[in-house]
């Protein structure tokens, strides 16, 4: 499969990239204003963006795409999974 075709397939599923790059980068701001967040570790930073990214792949594009929700919640679950446990 080229590149270009890729894309066209992509974009069935998640919209248009620059529409659902807006969508995303306005959640991440959010994300990267909030109190908690200059204190979270570089992996639980990363669950968050990337949540943001998936979350507006379906706002974008095709809230069915099952493949997207797997993503969101492997995301956080990922961060869950390093939480550590209360004392």
């Amino acid at each position: 499969m080229t590149v270009e075709a890729t894309i066209v397939e992509r974009t069935k599923s998640y919209g248009e990239f620059r529409d659902g790059a807006k969508i995303a980068m306005d959640m991440f701001a959010i994300v990267t204003a909030a109190p908690s967040y200059a204190g979270m570790t570089p992996d639980k930073q990363y669950a968050a963006f990337m949540v943001c990214a998936k979350l507006a792949r379906l706002l974008n594009g095709d809230p069915e795409h099952r493949d997207s929700w797997l993503d969101l919640a492997g995301y956080a679950q990922l961060a869950h999974d390093r939480c550590e446990v209360a004392a």
